[in-house]
């Protein structure tokens, strides 16, 4: 446990972290600092690792955070803005899997951007797609594309990709590797059995469909020591009306089996721009804190948000121990 009650995962970005930014980090509670392997290449996993030793020592933690066999938007020539109303296109080559579209059919809803983007599929072949917008929005490159009601649960734990980075982060010596988009208990087996003997630990995401269903949590669960709720992915996997349920559930569920548990994603979403949060985070943050948790992942409010150590003194504030 760290001084302020909960476990903070950091997510930094690694093209503008220096020595100051993550010492400040540690001294207002951070205690793991997690690398987006979405968002870095394998070749700059030991330059990363290297900055944070260098900054801090022993002081914090790392986690890789692997990207997993989620589709995401890649390729894209410019971010594609969304007006309701409006079609527009994409090709096979604008997603990570590119048999992705072989996926869909007319009339299936896609949402993206954690839930916050959703369009409908008018016409679809092996080579592109051509999307109605429901929303107003941008369409970012290496955004996680949704498709709620199928399950991809034959897709394998670990591409190519994942594997690079895998190999980098156990070489350079990280504590934590996450595994994204598990959607089995054969899945969290493999995790820890890629892992055996090499002194890295794995933490198993829950944030698919298939993960949350009643049966294979409790399988899950049986084999997880380190589980991390992406609210996030969660959302876009099962849907907006029966997240809270899916969410609750799966958090009560892993807290009563005694499991290490983080919950990630829009903690504090609004002080990305905000130097102070909305009062319903404010709620919600002082639930989880007491809800039996080890701790939280902040993403955007301290990889790219304009007030990274406002957030960490606040959860410092709401958890009663607030840093010197």
């Amino acid at each position: 446990m760290t001084r302020l009650g909960l476990d903070v995962i950091t997510t930094i970005n690694t093209h503008t972290i220096d020595d100051r930014f993550l010492n400040e980090l540690v001294i207002h509670g951070a205690s793991v600092m997690r690398v987006n392997g979405a968002h870095v290449r394998p070749d700059q996993i030991p330059r990363a690792v290297e900055l944070i030793r260098s900054a801090c020592g022993r002081a914090v933690r790392i986690l890789v955070d692997l990207p997993g066999n989620k589709v995401r938007t890649r390729g894209l020539p410019q971010d594609v803005t969304l007006h309701r109303g409006e079609r527009f296109e994409l090709g096979a080559e604008h997603f990570s899997v590119e048999t992705f579209l072989r996926c869909l059919k007319e009339g299936d809803v896609v949402v993206s951007s954690d839930g916050q983007l959703t369009m409908v599929v008018e016409a679809v072949d092996p080579e592109r797609v051509s999307f109605l917008a429901l929303c107003d929005g941008r369409l970012l490159n290496n955004k996680g594309v949704h498709l709620p009601r199928a399950s991809l649960v034959d897709m394998p734990l670990l591409l190519e990709e994942d594997r690079a980075l895998l190999d980098a982060s156990v070489r350079s010596g990280v504590d934590f590797v996450g595994f994204s988009f598990v959607r089995t208990a054969e899945d969290a087996e493999a995790a820890y059995r890629v892992l055996d003997g090499t002194g890295v630990t794995p933490i198993i995401k829950l944030e698919t469909k298939e993960a949350t269903a009643l049966e294979t949590v409790d399988a899950i669960l049986a084999r997880a020591e380190i589980v991390l709720i992406d609210r996030g992915d969660l959302a876009s996997e099962v849907g907006i009306a029966a997240f809270p349920l899916v969410f609750n559930r799966t958090l009560e569920k892993a807290v009563a089996v005694g499991r290490t548990v983080f919950v990630a994603t829009q903690l504090f979403a609004s002080m990305v721009d905000h130097n102070l949060p909305y009062l319903s985070e404010v709620i919600e943050f002082h639930r989880l804190a007491n809800s039996g948790i080890r701790g939280v992942q902040l993403s955007e409010e301290i990889a790219v948000g304009r007030h990274p150590l406002e957030v960490l003194k606040l959860i410092a504030a709401l958890t009663g121990e607030a840093a010197g």
